[in-house]
């Protein structure tokens, strides 16, 4: 297998089929298979993937568990089932708009190989309820975040923001992944990338050929503290691996966004926590200046 499609789901019922339909339209002069990992549907999510495994002369491997063991689990779970020289993502509720996204990114990597990935960009389909919530109104990830064609690992260490959907990346780093690095559910993806593009960077193809779905509230959108503690976490452990050692102040500037950005939904929530905060800052402050006179006398 040239690619492996790797598919993490969870009560997808209303989207896993067109999910899985973008995915059989692709158009491409070699072969790929499909990994699905869903994370205990309690909905036909199930039926539906048996249904399109009858149809498609697609190699599928399905992996059902038993119950939610949430995201980590879900996904740790098969990435030692990938076979393919690049491995390419997809969630159960999302899909592919372009027959020619594989092969494009495929032909990309093959004729480019100082680079670990590429993606494109991404159009957004929200509800009435979701566009409140995250990217507002706005209709692609590019109208969000500014892609230039060559990505490097600063960019993403800081949080630039790659769609799933979007990701074709060379599998071998896979082989080597340090599960421990991964402590909860939040930002997998995101984790992944700062890991393939160490020492590499990623091409940007400027074309839309991926929807997400912008619905109901997931993991990133219930628990702001805990998804910016969750980068935080992530960052320091990056502090002590010799591959990153050329990008501590990288690291350390995207720690003190993810760090200010904790502080700041800490103290909307607690009120007291936030006049303690304030009392703090003014007698640092204080401190400061009295030690400051002190010398200069």
């Amino acid at each position: 297998m040239k690619l492996t499609v790797v598919i993490l789901t969870y009560n997808h019922e209303k989207f896993i089929r067109q999910t899985l339909e973008g995915i059989r339209m692709q158009e491409t002069n070699f072969k790929f298979n499909i990994v699905i990992a869903d994370d205990g549907s309690t909905d036909e999510t199930k039926k539906e993937i048996e249904l399109f495994k009858s149809t498609t002369i697609i190699p599928i491997q399905d992996f059902y568990s038993s119950s939610n063991s949430g995201v980590l689990k879900n996904a740790l779970g098969i990435f030692n089932k990938i076979e393919g020289e690049y491995v390419a993502f997809v969630d159960g509720d999302d899909y592919w708009s372009s027959p020619l996204k594989l092969q494009q990114q495929v032909d990309f990597l093959e004729s480019n190989s100082d680079y670990s990935g590429c993606f494109h960009d991404t159009s957004i389909l929200s509800d009435l309820k979701s566009s409140a919530i995250l990217f507002g109104n706005s209709k692609k990830y590019s109208e969000i975040y500014k892609y230039n064609n060559d990505i490097y690992p600063s960019d993403i260490l800081k949080r630039l923001i790659i769609p799933t959907s979007s990701l074709v990346l060379r599998s071998a780093f896979l082989k080597k992944l340090d599960l421990l690095l991964f402590k909860d559910d939040y930002s997998i993806i995101w984790k992944l990338c700062c890991l393939a593009i160490v020492k590499s960077k990623f091409y940007y193809l400027n074309e839309i050929m991926s929807v997400y779905r912008n619905h109901a509230p997931g993991i990133s959108k219930s628990n702001n503290v805990k998804f910016h503690n969750s980068h935080a976490l992530f960052l320091q452990s990056l502090t002590k691996r010799i591959d990153f050692k050329d990008y501590l102040l990288d690291i350390y500037s995207a720690l003190t966004k993810e760090y200010t950005l904790v502080l700041e939904r800490s103290l909307k929530k607690d009120t007291q926590l936030q006049k303690i905060f304030y009392l703090y800052f003014m007698a640092e402050l204080k401190k400061n200046y009295y030690f400051y006179q002190s010398i200069f006398k």
